[in-house]
């Protein structure tokens, strides 16, 4: 007989991003004797042939996956099929991380008679509507718990969301130190040159969604602005989403010096190669590209916000890493980028700079932010709910 707890990660689609990075984490490291995990994206299109290549992954990690292929969650035929996967299923814990479908998780979830409820906030969202605030505030009663990825993202959801402050609790992030670690001085060699970087240039990284959040504009002006001043820089942004284009016509409008690498399954590497690490985040709420970064031991800057500088508290980092935020919308004005790029130019050829920060990096995220605590973590909430409720059932 199976006794295993059985349990449905709930993401939207099968897209590259850190929320969908770290349903796929948690679900390839709960404990296999303990747990059976399922991976549900609503939202995704049923593939013709092949499947997309986050869903390989977590196939890759046997981790069994569903999509319903759904195109709006306001058709009551929809609903019908979430709440009839959710029966079927007949699981134990159901655990939303994208907006929206972690609320309809719970909705659903609850009504199909899912005893556990929970889902992630990844991130401080800025475009909460009045009415979307209140339907969250709403069925946060209906889940047990509510994880925020950071102190900054569970005060937003008190504050802003409304959500009562017994809910929310802070579960930070963590990274694969294994995964992403110092690479050999062959490997980066070998990267170098697959990439066409010679000797005397320094390779910039960017790794993130193309949106707005991320800014990823201000990174291709950084490049054009560190080669104006002379600085021999080179650009290679990994990563898709729904302003690929118009980065890519960006890029293509204006001078040499950035290349756009799309979906790359060779990150860690890439990380490992880099001179510096780039993150141009308008806001976030735990990044794992600047975490990833750190744990391969890459030298990197930053903008100044909340949710980056809690990652380097107590290090002395915060002042080598760090320069001034971007507007949380809109047009990057120039003197930012003139700042930013005065950071990178001081910086990016220090040897000793570029060592110090890459050690320092790895050692907070192997004390603080390693994957093995984060799935801990997690585990203990779902067995402190799973007895909590044990002890109320007669």
């Amino acid at each position: 007989m199976n006794c295993k707890i059985r349990v449905c990660q709930v993401i939207n689609r099968f897209m590259v991003g850190g929320a969908e990075t770290v349903a796929l984490d948690l679900s390839r490291k709960l404990d296999p004797g303990r747990y059976e995990v399922r991976v549900l994206a609503p939202l995704a299109p049923i593939q013709s042939s092949g499947h997309a290549d986050m869903e390989q992954r977590f196939l890759d990690a046997g981790i069994a996956t569903d999509n319903l292929a759904i195109t709006s969650f306001h058709n009551p035929l929809s609903i019908l099929r979430l709440y009839l996967y959710f029966r079927r299923g007949r699981f134990d814990i159901v655990h939303g991380h994208n907006r929206l479908s972690d609320a309809w998780a719970v909705e659903i979830g609850a009504l199909a008679g899912i005893p556990h409820r929970f889902w992630t906030r990844h991130l401080v969202y800025q475009d909460m509507t009045a009415a979307l605030i209140r339907r969250y505030s709403r069925l946060s009663r209906k889940a047990d718990l509510v994880f925020a990825v950071s102190d900054a993202v569970r005060e937003n959801c008190i504050e802003v969301e409304r959500i009562a402050p017994e809910k929310v609790v802070t579960l930070v992030n963590g990274i694969d130190t294994e995964r992403y670690c110092p690479i050999p001085a062959e490997v980066i060699g070998k990267k170098r040159r697959e990439l066409g970087v010679t000797a005397d240039e320094h390779l910039l990284l960017y790794v993130a969604r193309m949106n707005e959040q991320k800014a990823p504009e201000g990174f291709v002006r950084l490049i054009w602005r560190l080669r104006e001043m002379g600085v021999p820089a080179r650009g290679f942004m990994c990563g898709t989403g729904p302003i690929e284009r118009d980065v890519r016509n960006l890029i293509a409008d204006g001078p040499t010096g950035v290349e756009m690498l799309g979906v790359r399954n060779d990150i860690p590497a890439l990380l490992g190669t880099a001179d510096l690490f780039v993150s141009t985040s308008r806001n976030e709420g735990l990044p794992l590209n600047v975490m990833e970064a750190m744990s391969s031991g890459a030298a990197f800057v930053a903008p100044n916000i909340e949710q980056i500088s809690c990652l380097l508290a107590n290090s002395g980092l915060r002042d080598m890493c760090l320069y001034a935020p971007p507007p949380q919308r809109g047009d990057l004005p120039d003197h930012l980028i003139d700042t930013w790029a005065a950071k990178v130019a001081e910086v990016v050829k220090d040897d000793q700079w570029r060592r110090t920060v890459g050690a320092k990096s790895r050692e907070i995220i192997r004390a603080e932010y390693s994957l093995e605590r984060m799935v801990s973590a997690y585990q203990d909430a779902y067995e402190e709910t799973l007895t909590a409720r044990s002890r109320t059932v007669p």
